[in-house]
């Protein structure tokens, strides 16, 4: 059977351009959605790799670096036994890998504060240091340095990873970047 013709165009091949042109729309509206797919799964998984380093330190520095202070303190260990230096140097690592990682400018200004407290952590370790190095006893005026010093440090460090946590699932939970 002959296919008549309209116009000189015949009826086969103006279905096959009717279906290209319902064609070509759907196929860059599909294009569009998996690029944004994949641009969502790779925010989520850049919230997700910086929320799980925040976790993983604060649950571990406040505990390790307090109770390892307070062996030293106390004459239990010491310095290089308990790699203190080491522990502030993984501490400054992390923030920074956080400070880079933040989608968030309010976590930006978050790690600052971080960074600084650990500043603070560091310099009322070295005068544990200095004064575990001096002549005399100095256990009260170290267990006072512990105390007030060093664990309200690594408290607010806490803190501080907290809320870089929160705002950082609070944007997730909202879709915006």
């Amino acid at each position: 059977m002959k296919i008549k013709k309209y116009l000189g165009i015949s009826l086969k091949t103006k279905m096959r351009a009717l279906m290209v042109s319902a064609i070509i729309p759907l196929l860059a509206f599909v294009s569009y959605l998996i690029f944004q797919v994949g641009t969502y799964s790779d925010y989520y998984d850049a919230i997700y790799k910086s929320i799980s380093v925040a976790n993983d330190f604060s649950q571990k520095f406040k505990y390790d670096y307090d109770y390892s202070m307070y062996q030293i303190v106390i004459g239990s260990s010491n310095f290089k036994k308990e790699d203190i230096f080491g522990k502030l140097e993984d501490a400054y690592n992390k923030v920074k890998y956080l400070r880079t990682s933040a989608l968030m400018p309010e976590n930006k200004s978050t790690t600052k504060y971080m960074k600084d407290y650990i500043d603070s952590l560091k310099r009322s370790t070295e005068i544990i240091k200095e004064n575990l190095e001096a002549d005399g006893p100095k256990y009260d005026k170290n267990l006072m340095i512990l105390d007030n010093d060093i664990r309200t440090t690594t408290t607010m460090i806490t803190d501080a990873i907290q809320k870089y946590v929160y705002i950082e699932t609070f944007q997730m939970n909202k879709g915006t970047y």
